[in-house]
């Protein structure tokens, strides 16, 4: 009897053994075909997993713990109790710098829901093998994928999000309105076109609909309200005109809205205040007007960041509480609002007022903490009763070259590499250029990019506005960075001031002989041995390809007048340089000139620009013409003969006191010239103003400034 019991226990075990699926045990390996098919989309992404471990237990590579926020490694298998093998169901493979193709063997995988390749460097275009899938989410954000989506793609009936963000793709979206159980679309920094259709309206799901930075033509379309489920609508720079749907009000989920730089005519501020739940909302550059309602304040709050920038609104702004309960961000830039600036602003973290018509406490100010109100109120020409301490300003530039320098952002293949940010350049609120790719006009990363302008400047201030028109990606490489950035940029002036001008080719002529008279000299004392050995110094002369001959020190002594230190140009490693007074104590500066020119420039400014170089290699500061003086000079302005003292100079005509008292006539000349100082200009301008002295300071001695009071 015991062996029998013994028997039936041992067959049951083995028969358990045997059939586990029987008995509730599940699968774990993944179907033969499947492991497949993973090993040739691997080879066709450029993904390299360990294909001798089981991707359904998690090993070796097949699943990762992610890296936040952009980077994750996860294929996903379901196993069930009523199935002999695993299946793939989820592939994300996040910020992984793939460099392939998107595999059309993805269809070879029957049982996957997500595939997910956000922020990586795949080509090619959506295969069309896709469209016979059960697919529930496609996420391609940030790729390099092109074409058009391809319409068998919305026979995908279980498809609930569409993510193609930041990618190339072009063409209509006709037939999208077919995914009737979709929830999320996203299509951002793309190129489509046309006008949306119509039949978008029955997408009645909609949760989530993103088409910034697109080519679409047509109105905002009214059948957006019937989206009554939406939570984020976001359309900046997307090509649609205005304006803004008036039923929008009935989206009352809503709590992230941004719609901005769109055309059309212009429309009152829309009726928002049943939108509560809002905690984003930016309607910046849509042609709004009217006031700024009391609900904005009242009812939204949850609201964090408003903007409402570059509209007509007017008028006060409404009373505010103490303090805006959640608010961080209040952009109300270039309005006509005006009126005082409410006191539970300035408790908010980040406020721009810049540019309306606001009254001020105080003239001097331009920034109260994180409340900025530059040019508010602005004036009729310039900005010098309202921010004087704002900008610092200079005298005369005309013609302007713009230098964008070093360009923050990766050039290499890698998702890091696909950010695009583009401008509008504005300069004296004139709009210079449209869609300004940084990455595109320099073609590389830290790369100069040189523009000229011609900018007419009369308050002595030169505006340069770099203003973003909703067009770039937003989430490369992370969210929230909005592209690559410009680290630096400079201005260069031009040449000329006013109606006089020197040629060009006298300029480089002119430069290239004060080079020559310093190589000159330097060449001089060394042919003489001074610096070194005779025996070398041939070649050395014969490289620098400097036509001279051997000086005695008695012809040197003439020419620097001894070695007087008010010749002395400077100082280096091989002793000191003195100025040639001697061409000019014989009236023959022109030989300084490049003899390539021959007889094309002027002899006259030629000589005049030598002059101005010498007095400009004093090696006393006091004897030294300010910049002011040397625009002056060579405007023609002012005489300059007038700034030229007598180059043989004894050590008694080297008191300090007639150096002060030279110093103070040349000073109270240049300012009897900047009062009577008149610059063109079409247009008005705002500026702040200040002398010469301010951007050059000139710093003497006590004895100097007593003298002047």
């Amino acid at each position: 009897m015991l062996m029998e019991r013994r028997g039936v226990a041992f067959l049951f075990l083995l028969t358990f053994s045997c059939f586990p699926t029987t008995f509730g045990s599940e699968a774990t390996d993944l179907h033969p075909d499947e492991m497949d098919a993973l090993q040739q989309i691997g080879k066709k992404l450029g993904k390299n997993w360990n294909y001798s471990a089981n991707p359904c237990t998690g090993e070796s590579g097949w699943l990762s713990s992610p890296i936040p926020p952009v980077v994750e490694n996860n294929v996903t298998c379901s196993c069930s109790q009523n199935d002999t093998f695993c299946h793939v169901e989820r592939i994300v493979l996040k910020g992984q710098d793939l460099q392939g193709k998107l595999p059309p063997e993805l269809a070879k995988l029957p049982f996957l829901k997500e595939i997910d390749l956000t922020r990586n460097y795949l080509s090619s275009t959506i295969p069309a093998e896709w469209g016979s899938m059960q697919l529930e989410i496609i996420s391609l954000l940030g790729n390099r994928i092109t074409g058009p989506i391809p319409k068998e793609l919305w026979n995908i009936s279980n498809l609930t999000e569409l993510i193609l963000e930041a990618n190339m793709f072009f063409g209509d979206l006709e037939g999208i309105e077919k995914l009737v159980s979709i929830k999320r679309i996203l299509l951002s920094s793309n190129a489509f076109s046309g006008q949306l259709p119509t039949s978008l309206a029955n997408l009645t799901n909609l949760t989530d609909f993103r088409i910034s930075d697109n080519n679409f033509t047509g109105r905002i379309p009214d059948f957006i309200t019937n989206w009554i489920k939406l939570e984020k609508l976001v359309i900046q720079g997307s090509g649609l005109q205005g304006p803004i749907p008036s039923g929008i009000s009935s989206l009352v989920k809503l709590t992230d809205l941004r719609i901005s730089d769109i055309n059309g005519t212009a429309s009152p501020f829309p009726k928002l205040e049943n939108m509560i739940g809002i905690k984003t909302l930016i309607l910046r550059n849509c042609n709004l007007t009217g006031a700024i309602l009391p609900y904005i304040w009242t009812k939204m709050t949850s609201l964090k960041t408003l903007d409402l920038s570059f509209n007509m609104l007017e008028g006060h702004l409404p009373p505010i509480p103490s303090k805006p309960e959640k608010a961080v961000f209040i952009y109300l830039t270039s309005n006509l609002l005006n009126g005082s600036v409410p006191v539970g602003l300035k408790k908010v973290s980040y406020v721009d007022l810049s540019y309306n018509n606001f009254t001020r406490e105080s003239t001097e100010d331009c920034q109260d903490g994180k409340l900025n109100l530059f040019g508010s109120p602005p004036t009729a020409n310039n900005l010098s009763g309202a921010v004087p301490p704002c900008l610092k300003d200079f005298d005369c530039p005309k013609s302007l070259k713009l230098h964008f320098a070093e360009i923050m952002f990766s050039d290499d293949k890698s998702y890091r590499s696909l950010g695009k940010r583009i401008f509008d350049i504005y300069i004296q609120r004139k709009l210079v250029w449209k869609d300004f790719d940084i990455v595109a006009e320099a073609g590389g990363t830290h790369k100069a990019v040189v523009r000229n302008f011609t900018a007419n400047v009369t308050t002595n201030t030169l505006e340069i506005r770099f203003y973003w028109a909703g067009k770039g990606t937003q989430s490369l490489p992370n969210r929230g960075v909005y592209g690559p950035l410009i680290s630096a940029i400079s201005v260069e002036s031009g040449t000329s001031c006013g109606d006089k001008r020197i040629s060009a080719g006298a300029v480089i002529g002119i430069v290239a002989s004060v080079f020559c008279v310093i190589f000159l000299i330097i060449g001089i004392l060394w042919w003489k041995g001074c610096f070194r050995k005779k025996n070398s110094m041939y070649e050395d002369l014969k490289r620098l390809d400097l036509h001279t001959g051997s000086f005695t020190l008695r012809q040197l002594k003439a020419a620097t007048n001894n070695f007087d230190a008010a010749n002395k140009i400077g100082e280096g490693g091989f002793g000191p340089v003195y100025k040639a007074y001697v061409l000019q104590e014989r009236g023959s500066l022109i030989e300084l000139v490049d003899p390539k020119l021959g007889s094309e420039f002027n002899k006259e400014e030629a000589i005049g620009v030598i002059t101005i170089a010498l007095l400009c290699t004093n090696s006393s500061s006091t004897l030294r013409p300010t910049m002011s003086a040397v625009v002056s000079m060579l405007e023609g302005r002012t005489d300059v003969q007038s700034h030229i003292s007598v180059p043989n100079l004894s050590s008694d005509d080297l008191d300090t006191k007639a150096i002060r008292s030279h110093r103070q006539q040349i000073h109270s000349q240049e300012q009897n010239l900047s009062q009577s100082q008149s610059i063109s200009i079409d247009g008005p301008q705002t500026a702040s103003s200040a002398s010469a002295s301010d951007l050059y300071p000139i710093i003497m001695d006590s004895e100097y400034w007593n003298n002047r009071e």
